[in-house]
């Protein structure tokens, strides 16, 4: 299962990655290759390091747990994408500002201009992650000859030809 979640966290993250640096360097007004590249390397070393250091899995487990949802309905994938979103797009963005306020050598209001570049991330990559989970997850599971079971989609079988 660590194998699936790391796969899991380097595919997030990557297309995490990819539409907040496309959103945000869209956004800023000053689109330019070469700052959606950087912007985009950037982000993802940052969704790499904090895939790894936090066991997100384990974290949208114990919320979704507390609160009594089932695994696999649309309300506890919400939630599982709040989460996500929460631990990644705030640090991501910070990240993203900095570097367009070091760029810009202090031409712009970092507060102003991370607090609205907070809110609009944070939208952007609740939408991102809720689509793009269940995909990516089914693409893990099966590459990994992990069947996918349940209503919805939900957890894989626990049986002897996946050995649970």
């Amino acid at each position: 299962m660590k194998k699936i979640e790391r796969e899991m966290t380097l595919m997030m993250g990557t297309v995490l990655s990819f539409c907040l640096s496309l959103f945000g360097t869209i956004t800023s007004g000053q689109f330019s290759i070469p700052s959606f590249l950087v912007s985009f390397v950037l982000s993802l070393i940052l969704s790499f390091i904090i895939g790894m250091i936090i066991p997100l899995k384990g974290i949208t487990d114990k919320v979704t747990g507390s609160m009594g949802l089932e695994r696999g309905k649309l309300s506890t994938r919400a939630v599982e994408a709040i989460v996500s979103d929460i631990i990644f797009t705030p640090i991501i963005t910070f990240a993203m500002i900095l570097l367009a306020y070091k760029m810009s050598h202090g031409n712009m209001p970092f507060v102003p201009v991370f607090v609205k570049s907070l809110i609009l991330s944070l939208l952007v990559g609740f939408v991102i992650i809720f689509i793009i989970t269940t995909p990516i997850l089914r693409f893990v599971l099966k590459k990994n000859g992990v069947q996918m079971g349940g209503p919805q989609g939900g957890p894989p079988q626990k049986g002897p030809e996946n050995n649970g």
